[in-house]
């Protein structure tokens, strides 16, 4: 059961079947493509780059603009080549590095767009990069058969399982608080798809809110353990179907439910996957990996990025307040479609020499999704308030001071204000390890929330 848990080096250097990972490259590679793909076929590119009046990168990330022109629609176009040479596995140690590369800039180059889905597809195309994955059922295996095995370092399979424990089990942890307990999330959601066909009446039941809530928990909690254990291993693979195929309809939150389907793969003995599902697939020669990347080095790189993983969702205790309203430790912390945010908000730009003030209303500024989050996600606040000081300086302001008015409903609670409206944000700088004061607290009556 713990077996694909243990950190021993001698033990996560032993070679196994490596089929959980050569299938697991095929669904990656397709999903690579997909991804791509939707970029063009939900017209995001130019909502996010070529039309974007203002294109929000990472603090301290900057210089990580988007391409002009048609620059971006080359960058997708080669994400969807690399993904169909990832899946077959063609110059797989350039197509991989080079989608790894690719997907980061991609990732930090816009903020505003941010999803679990897409940090995590980061972590796992470094992964890949550094892993034999072509090494069967590839065409770099056809092409060069002295190269082909049918084995890898355990630490390939362990990496995946280790992974996911820690997703699964952060996003358990973070559904526990009382707004969720309440259903509050689940009922503004579901309130949304009451015009889904044969399902959007059931679910405006309230039994069924607490059904998705409380499931939600327990399985984010248990279904890494389920599918460990060999007895309940299947009763784990449906309930992750299940589970994954209704978040896919209901939610329509992307590749994000197919990329988790397609780790179940981890979870079965590969000897036994390559005889059920490969059939009479040449085996290949079962060499040991060429070079330990487990070597005194590596192995403590092993170690350090898992504790870097357990520590990055726990940093949002670092600042004072509830995380789900300041937002402040919120991001790289599988805190995954856990509360609904909405607001309103106007931007005073002042002229302080003059006093004269121009009000900017987000919305119309940016458009619908970006404005949203201009009016809801403080370091997205922030960002704008500069993007605009420095478009009135450019207009001839000597001295420009911008103030927001901002009120913020959490969960449907009612609005209060986010932003204290007395500080000009422009004169303030981000804190990326302390709460910032201008960020105003959710109100005393409804601290239990946290």
């Amino acid at each position: 059961m713990f077996s694909s848990l243990t950190l021993n080096r001698q033990y996560l250097s032993q070679p196994v079947d490596n089929t959980p990972l050569v299938l697991f490259r095929v669904v990656f590679g397709f999903l690579v493509f997909m991804e791509g793909a939707s970029f063009f076929l939900l017209g995001q590119i130019s909502e996010i780059y070529t039309e974007a009046v203002v294109v929000f990168t990472y603090q301290g990330l900057g210089w990580m603009q988007p391409l002009p022109g048609i620059g971006m629609y080359l960058v997708f176009a080669f994400v969807c080549v690399l993904g169909i040479m990832i899946m077959l596995g063609w110059r797989y140690r350039f197509s991989a590095w080079a989608f790894a590369l690719t997907w980061t800039y991609i990732y930090f180059s816009h903020k505003a767009h941010y999803n679990n889905h897409h940090y995590l597809f980061m972590l796992m195309a470094y992964a890949m990069a550094l892993m034999p994955a072509a090494d069967d059922l590839s065409l770099d295996a056809h092409y060069h058969p002295d190269k082909r095995s049918t084995s890898c370092p355990r630490w390939c399979i362990s990496f995946f399982v280790l992974q996911l424990l820690i997703v699964y089990t952060f996003a358990s942890i973070a559904k526990v608080y009382p707004d969720w307990l309440e259903t509050r999330p689940m009922e503004i959601w579901m309130k949304g798809k009451s015009h889904y066909w044969l399902v959007g009446g059931v679910l405006q039941y309230k039994w069924v809110h607490y059904v998705l809530a409380y499931g939600g928990i327990v399985f984010d909690g248990a279904i890494i353990w389920l599918l460990l254990i060999k007895r309940t291993r299947w009763v784990g693979i449906a309930l992750s179907i299940a589970f994954h195929l209704f978040n896919s309809f209901i939610f329509q939150i992307g590749i994000f439910p197919y990329l988790m389907l397609g780790t179940l793969f981890f979870f079965f003995d590969g000897a036994d996957l390559r005889k059920k599902l490969l059939g009479r697939w040449k085996l290949g020669i079962a060499l040991p990996p060429k070079t330990d990347l487990l070597n005194n080095p590596g192995y403590f790189l092993f170690l350090g990025y898992f504790l870097i993983q357990l520590l990055l969702p726990l940093r949002h205790h670092l600042f004072e307040g509830n995380v789900h309203w300041t937002d402040e430790g919120h991001k790289l912390s599988w805190h995954m479609m856990l509360r609904t945010k909405s607001g309103s908000a106007v931007y005073r730009v002042t002229n302080k020499k003059t006093g004269e003030v121009v009000k900017v209303r987000p919305s119309h500024y940016l458009g619908s999704l970006k404005g949203r989050m201009a009016s809801s996600h403080p370091d997205i606040i922030w960002q704008f308030a500069h993007h605009l000081r420095k478009e009135y300086e450019n207009k001839g302001w000597e001295e420009v001071a911008v103030f927001v008015d901002c009120v913020v409903s959490l969960n449907g609670h009612p609005s209060h204000p986010l932003i204290n409206p007395e500080v000009d944000l422009v004169s303030v700088g981000w804190e990326p390890f302390r709460h910032s004061e201008w960020i105003l607290q959710w109100p005393e009556e409804l601290q239990e929330i946290e």
